[in-house]
């Protein structure tokens, strides 16, 4: 009976723990399934990444839908099943039309294990869904198709960005856009779609050249000579044999969209005690949640002690350093024509976005989380205080202080209960600390950005390279091509150094 009763406290607070330490376990093991597939992916083992990410989806709960059919999508995509990539960004895009755009900029409240609720992604993620839709179509010669998506693509991006500056544009979309319309001869969603490119990236040579051959094709004389003056070289299309020539709009067309790098991804901020804003927040929101909650007595320095030892549940999205992401030399018939335009940076969009919104977040969700490490306290104070554990500690206090005389006994005796409920503190806030664990889940598959070059070439064959940034003589990719005249040939890539 003895032993048991030694034994109690212990045994209730590794109970309490491990129950909470489960639902972590799970989601490590998630988490750590998700990064076999990744490097399955970054290792150009598509097949054996689509058929795992298969299986992680048939077995997934409701809350890892959207993040499964969002990494599958870009599988797929890549891999070039641009039909089947097409079905599963339109589930992925019904769900998420679900969750309504957070006005903070983060799409969720995280909870003591946010990792137990449904992955809604951040906005800006949820946007690319679009993205991928009007890609996958152009790539199939889906025109209008492309033009639908884009047309909501737009619709989600001012949804999101209502609150920020007019420059916070998707320009790869914008792109995109501007080339469909001109060959949909939708001109005018062209002259727009280039007007927004100039604003947002100013007077460059890629978007110059555009524009001046969408002038040249719609014969409007005055806007030729507008941007005649800004261009720095007049003869931008090529023949046969890569020199380059005047442009006429009879030639062919290759657009080159490259996809480059490795996204910036959520990694965790570190310990809690690190994070001076969300340690003094926290600190005093739990002082208020315990004077509300008339069932703790735990001591308040030991539950803030281990609390700080837990992890920040905020990460940060912290960008993949690589050379990869840099811009890239084209290379066409073994020469070197020109380089790609980073038209759109989205790990510079996700670390912005998300990272600048932190103390907002902190704010949002620091009395929630006050709460129910509070709760998590009162179960840890309730186990300490049953009848069994207060016989016990009865029986220990009395060896101990009885041998002391008074008026020094009623001193040890008041240590004493001090110390306990300390520990009980501590006990309390390690088992909340436990549970609490920022979510890494986000969509880790997408480019670090997006590159395009637009190029005007007679008919014929060609071979298309893209060299390796930071290597002397590596290509990442090679493809034969065929140039049709008076038709655009969209040629996806992805760049990623292994």
């Amino acid at each position: 009976m003895r032993n048991y009763k030694k034994n109690l406290f212990l045994i209730t607070l590794v109970t309490l723990s491990i129950l909470n330490f489960e639902n972590c376990s799970s989601a490590s093991a998630k988490h750590e399934s998700r990064e076999k597939i990744h490097a399955n992916f970054y290792n150009n083992q598509l097949d054996l990444a689509a058929k795992k990410l298969k299986s992680e989806y048939d077995e997934a709960s409701n809350k890892d839908v959207l993040l499964y059919l969002m990494e599958a999508g870009v599988v797929l995509h890549t891999q070039g099943n641009y039909e089947k990539s097409n079905n599963v960004f339109k589930e992925a895009a019904k769900l998420s039309e679900s969750i309504p755009y957070s006005v903070s900029g983060a799409a969720a409240s995280f909870v003591l294990s946010d990792n137990s609720q449904n992955f809604q992604g951040e906005n800006f993620e949820r946007v690319i869904i679009y993205f991928y839709l009007a890609l996958n179509s152009t790539l199939l010669r889906d025109f209008e198709e492309a033009k639908r998506h884009l047309r909501k693509l737009d619709y989600e991006h001012k949804q999101f960005y209502a609150q920020y500056s007019e420059d916070k544009q998707n320009g790869i979309a914008r792109f995109l856009d501007a080339i469909i319309s001109e060959h949909l001869q939708k001109y005018e969603d062209s002259r727009v779609q280039y007007k927004n490119l100039t604003a947002l990236k100013g007077d460059v040579e890629e978007i110059l050249e555009s524009h001046h051959s969408f002038a040249v094709k719609t014969k409007d004389s005055g806007l030729q000579k507008q941007i005649e003056k800004k261009l720095a070289k007049k003869e931008y299309a090529f023949n046969k044999k890569l020199e380059p020539i005047k442009f006429n709009p009879e030639m062919g067309e290759l657009i080159i969209l490259n996809q480059a790098g490795r996204a910036a991804r959520k990694v965790s901020r570190g310990k809690i005690k690190e994070s001076q804003e969300f340690e003094v927040a926290l600190r005093g929101a739990i002082e208020v949640a315990m004077r509300s909650e008339s069932s703790v007595g735990a001591n308040l320095t030991g539950v803030l002690l281990t609390i700080g030892e837990a992890e920040n549940p905020i990460p940060i999205f912290k960008p993949y350093e690589s050379d990869d992401q840099l811009e890239h030399e084209i290379y066409i018939n073994d020469k070197q024509v020109s380089k790609t335009f980073i038209l759109n940076d989205y790990s510079k969009t996700a670390t912005q976005t998300f990272n600048q919104n932190y103390e907002a977040m902190v704010s949002k969700n620091v009395a929630s989380l006050a709460t129910k490490i509070v709760v998590a306290t009162a179960a840890a104070y309730a186990a300490v205080n049953n009848p069994g554990a207060n016989q016990l500690k009865g029986e220990a206090k009395g060896r101990l202080c009885g041998q002391i005389p008074a008026p020094f006994n009623s001193l040890c005796e008041m240590l004493f209960d001090k110390a306990v409920d300390s520990a009980a503190g501590a006990a309390a806030g390690g088992i909340a600390g436990v549970s609490i664990e920022p979510d890494l889940r986000c969509w880790a598959l997408l480019p670090s950005n997006f590159q395009a070059k637009r190029f005007f070439l007679e008919e014929g064959e060609y071979v298309v390279k893209l060299k390796t940034p930071g290597t002397s003589n590596e290509f990442s990719q090679s493809v034969s091509i065929k140039i049709e005249k008076g038709k655009p040939f969209f040629l996806n890539m992805r760049s990623i150094k292994i």
